[in-house]
């Protein structure tokens, strides 16, 4: 069954039940960074650069495992039992041409390699059984330029293009005020933490929660409902060992 996001155009097929959402990476990982906003970015480049052609978002390169397939007898698909190598961010499949897409917010070295495996994947996959007159082609769609990178990315055959819609930049400033908002709060819960523990006086804690931006009535009550929350939990648990 396909399923296409209600942002995404119609004739843009996605061969997939996953949805993309932002990832917290606490490891060093290769380059795997999704957010919902660089999936909006290349879905709406594509649906207006290629309002023809038949588009896949997440096109998965498949490992045949030939003894799978030979163990399941005739008649299962080729993919059965194979490994999934990667997926680019899309796929667009034009009369003579396949090109590999990756979307990213700006233009790094990491970015070029990752397409560039892609490539390497794709001749090696299944699915390049299901394209054999078809060139394959690497590109990369971002958001910020990086001059520095534009030649080693035409040396290596990559395209890159500079994609920047009006709503990108209002999403950047979005995720900026939610970041620190974020940091405001947590900062304010260790202050809170710091006078439950007697580290600060009542009055310390209102102060520098003042600072972080909040209003002094609001630095009350912080400390007053976290009081509240303590003296609940201590209740509770006398409670439990009387009974």
């Amino acid at each position: 069954m396909w399923w296409s996001p209600p942002d995404v155009p119609p004739h843009i097929v996605v061969l997939t039940y996953r949805v993309k959402r932002p990832k917290t990476v606490s490891v060093l990982t290769v380059n795997r960074s999704y957010t919902p906003r660089t999936t909006r970015l290349l879905a709406e480049y594509l649906a207006q650069a290629y309002p023809h052609a038949r588009i896949f978002q997440e096109f998965h390169l498949t490992a045949e495992n030939p003894a799978a397939v030979a163990a399941a007898g005739a008649g299962v698909s080729t993919r059965f039992g194979g490994t999934i190598m990667g997926f680019p961010d899309a796929a667009v499949v034009l009369s003579h041409e396949i090109q590999l897409w990756e979307c990213k917010d700006s233009l790094t070295t990491l970015a070029i390699g990752q397409i560039l495996a892609y490539i390497h994947m794709y001749r090696q996959s299944v699915e390049s059984r299901s394209y054999p007159d078809h060139v394959v082609t690497a590109h990369l769609l971002v958001a910020r330029d990086n001059p520095a990178m534009q030649g080693w990315a035409a040396q290596h055959g990559v395209e890159v293009v500079v994609f920047r819609p009006a709503w990108y930049d209002a999403s950047l400033l979005r995720s900026a005020s939610i970041a620190v908002t974020r940091q405001q709060e947590q900062s304010a819960h260790q202050i809170v933490a710091g006078a439950l523990a007697g580290r600060l006086t009542d009055e310390q804690a209102q102060s520098q929660i003042e600072g972080l931006g909040y209003t002094i009535d609001a630095a009350k009550l912080m400390i007053a409902e976290a009081r509240d929350r303590v003296s609940d939990a201590g209740h509770a648990e006398s409670a439990t060992e009387d009974s």
